[in-house]
């Protein structure tokens, strides 16, 4: 408890590998509950979309598919 939160995290760089080759597979449209889904349907990794929302907001990454909603 003294020490408080370590500086370094446990870096998985297979797994961070894996979810940007689904990322560019998909046309950069998926977000990290399809991808998420993604990656467990394949059988790689059973992981939570926020450790993949983590690593997207780490590396900067963002989708292609923004919608402007209409209004009626």
């Amino acid at each position: 408890m003294k020490q408080g939160k370590p500086r370094v995290r446990y870096y998985d760089h297979d797994f961070y590998l894996n979810i940007e080759q689904s990322f560019i597979d998909s046309g950069k449209t998926y977000g990290c509950k399809r991808i998420a889904i993604d990656l467990l349907t394949k059988g790689i990794a059973k992981s939570s979309h926020k450790k993949i929302l983590r690593y997207f907001k780490m590396r900067s990454i963002s989708t292609n598919n923004h919608v402007k909603w209409k209004i009626r």
